[in-house]
């Protein structure tokens, strides 16, 4: 096995991959390869975000969720003994990934038993996704159960609502509503429609009556608030 070509090493650290300060993996779509410094074996599978793709393996190897191969090696070593390697970058179009995962996994020799991918693309026929152990899948559904059962009481909560009621009042919301309904009012068929629902309304039994009973009520509250009136005093200039 000839000797990787890369300079310097970045990062060597017990939870995270080796990482070579002249390939730094970029939050961009691509193909990747980790690579085993003492078994010189090699997985490669492609992302949407290398970054990312690092950062959730790196996950999966601390919480024990071994759904590739190359863990069972990562254990049994440590995580500092595999080089995340980026090898392949698009810039625009992500169509060819899988083209170009496949002709990569051959170039490597990356299949069992010489390397850690099972299939010589994720996009292959056979391939299915890893199974999760039943513990896990257990424990998921288990937090999910729990954080939907507070969601109610949290929406509801005096500090949710006051920050959402925060949030509304803000300026930029209220001239974005103000603007929505004056170009709302400004159309010709509002007022075509506005007609149509207000007479669909009062045709309805018993509209004009419940009407009349709202409108007196309300009169009936501001006159208790703001005397026989019914109206708030004038600020004085």
């Amino acid at each position: 096995m000839e000797p990787l070509p890369f300079r310097s090493v970045l990062t060597r650290s017990p939870r995270r991959f080796t990482i070579f300060a002249d390939n730094l993996p970029l939050p961009l779509p691509g193909c990747y390869a980790i690579y085993g410094l003492l078994t010189n074996k090699w997985y490669v599978g492609d992302t949407r975000n290398m970054t990312s793709r690092r950062r959730q393996h790196e996950d999966d190897i601390r919480k024990k969720r071994q759904t590739l191969v190359f863990h069972a090696d990562v254990y049994a070593s440590s995580i500092e003994q595999f080089a995340f390697i980026p090898l392949f970058y698009f810039l625009v179009d992500r169509k060819f990934l899988a083209s170009v995962e496949t002709s990569l996994i051959n170039e490597l020799d990356s299949l069992l038993p010489n390397g850690y991918n099972v299939f010589s693309s994720r996009h292959d026929p056979g391939w299915t996704a890893p199974l999760r152990r039943p513990e896990s899948m257990a424990k998921s559904r288990t937090n999910d159960v729990t954080r939907f059962s507070r969601l109610p009481q949290t929406l509801n909560s005096p500090k949710s609502i006051a920050k959402r009621n925060a949030s509304l009042r803000t300026a930029a919301v209220k001239a974005k509503r103000a603007k929505s309904q004056r170009e709302a009012f400004a159309a010709p068929e509002f007022k075509i429609n506005h007609a149509a629902i207000m007479r669909d309304i009062y045709a309805r039994p018993g509209a004009t009556e419940k009407r009349s009973k709202i409108i007196t009520e309300s009169w009936k509250k501001r006159r208790e608030k703001y005397g026989p009136s019914g109206r708030p005093p004038r600020k004085p200039k």
